[in-house]
């Protein structure tokens, strides 16, 4: 993927703002993405870059490396949207999806996973 290396504003490498090899950081982003696209629309390079990634590896954006494959499945995309974006507990989200709240722990991590791999390679699994 064409990732912005440097935050042209702030002098910062991407790296730096954000770890795409850490669930953990990646988690975060995808909490934050409501404010990612705020800075995104208020002209930040890295929260531009960053919120590119993360919606491509979401599937919402089809880049010419992309196109035909899926990073996350239907399943991963609808479990990380309501539980880690919209910030709904595992019980609520896999009660609106009609699932074990265990089912919902593992598509939102086995998306996770897929995502990372994603963002580092430029590859879908």
């Amino acid at each position: 993927m064409g990732m912005v290396k440097r935050d042209i504003d702030k002098g910062r490498r991407m790296a730096d703002v954000f770890d795409y090899g850490s669930t953990a950081a990646l988690k975060t982003a995808l909490r934050s993405l409501h404010k990612l696209r705020l800075s995104a629309e208020q002209g930040c390079p890295t929260a531009q870059a960053i919120l590119i990634d993360l919606k491509t590896a979401l599937g919402e954006y089809k880049s010419d490396e992309v196109l035909g494959r899926v990073v996350v499945t239907d399943r991963q995309k609808e479990a990380i949207v309501l539980h880690l974006i919209d910030d709904r507990s595992l019980q609520e989200t896999a009660q609106l999806l009609g699932v074990d709240p265990t089912a919902i722990s593992h598509r939102v991590a086995s998306g996770l996973k897929r995502m990372m791999h994603f963002l580092q390679t430029g590859r879908a699994a």
